[in-house]
């Protein structure tokens, strides 16, 4: 499982690609979005949004099972929220809780509304994650492969896709979304991910 991810791609809000790569290794990277910033000073300290940039603090700070809670209360208050179920399905795969995460990131693709700065093509692309580690390698194709019918430039879906079909034995495949993912990362100006993508490629070939 550790060998297939570098990291689970979580959107929590501000910058915790740190701690990811404390504990996953070999996966995607996934650009980390925040929740949309609370624009009336005067809002409720209890408002959906609040409690989601409450969350994010709590996850910084490593307390997964503290942000469900309060993901949990946003949900209260607003039911259809798909930033909402889709954080709180990161922080169940952190957790390694895989069915709850991926019931979670049903719920927000079902709900489909008010994402905040996330790319949709990350509900599917997290829930393929969740299906990997689940030990559902197909299911995590099929998910890698809407997530591209969402975004098509989403440069981690082709990498992702492309170590599972590695891991199937299928390299043909492989190398092929590998390759796709090089030019993207290479066109987004993400030299890092570029050159994981080209050591796969050289891996197999």
């Amino acid at each position: 499982m550790m060998v297939a991810m570098r990291f689970i791609p979580l959107s929590l809000g501000l910058s915790l690609l740190a701690l990811l790569t404390c504990s996953f290794a070999g996966r995607a990277a996934v650009p980390i979005a925040p929740s949309m910033p609370v624009s009336d000073q005067r809002v409720a300290q209890t408002s959906a949004p609040d409690l989601i940039d409450r969350a994010n603090q709590r996850v910084k700070q490593g307390d997964n099972q503290g942000a469900i809670q309060l993901l949990n209360q946003a949900l209260k208050l607003k039911p259809k929220y798909s930033l909402a179920y889709y954080n709180r399905g990161n922080a169940k795969l952190r957790l390694r809780d895989y069915p709850g995460a991926i019931s979670d990131y049903n719920q927000a693709i079902r709900v489909n509304v008010d994402w905040g700065t996330v790319d949709p093509a990350y509900a599917y692309i997290n829930r393929g994650v969740a299906r990997t580690l689940s030990g559902d390698r197909q299911g995590a194709i099929a998910d890698y492969t809407q997530a591209l019918k969402v975004n098509p430039q989403n440069a981690d879906a082709y990498y992702n896709r492309g170590l599972d079909y590695r891991d199937m034995g299928d390299n043909q495949r492989a190398v092929a979304d590998f390759k796709k993912a090089a030019t993207l990362y290479q066109q987004q100006g993400n030299t890092a991910s570029y050159e994981s993508a080209i050591k796969r490629i050289n891996e197999l070939q």
